[in-house]
């Protein structure tokens, strides 16, 4: 459930996963969480001008799947992790599939 609704907010489909699976996507959101903890403690020597780095790290985690092109090979660790976090919910949107063509084939086949 929590990964369909992440998937719908980031509007990440077949081809959004595929662009987030480019290694330049993977690598560049991981500093992002430690970035926003930084961000989010130094609220007390900046105060609200904390919000600028909070602001921007929450608009890069959004937009990096975007702006990377689909990676020319998926044969790299992070390709693979990313791809990897998509699986749980491409394995409920499968077995939904088979289901359905089950049901079609079973439909058509009496």
């Amino acid at each position: 459930m929590f990964e369909k609704l992440t998937s719908k907010f980031f509007g990440l489909d077949d081809e959004g996963w595929m662009r987030h699976a480019n290694p330049w996507s993977g690598w560049m959101r991981v500093p992002c969480l430690v970035l926003l903890v930084a961000a989010f403690w130094s609220r007390v020597w900046l105060g609200w001008y904390s919000a600028i780095p909070i602001a921007a790290i929450l608009l890069w985690t959004y937009f990096s799947p975007r702006i990377f092109p689909k990676p020319k090979s998926t044969q790299n660790w992070a390709s693979k992790a990313v791809l990897g976090s998509n699986a749980p919910s491409n394995h409920v949107h499968l077995q939904r599939r088979q289901r359905d063509g089950k049901a079609a084939f079973a439909k058509f086949s009496h």
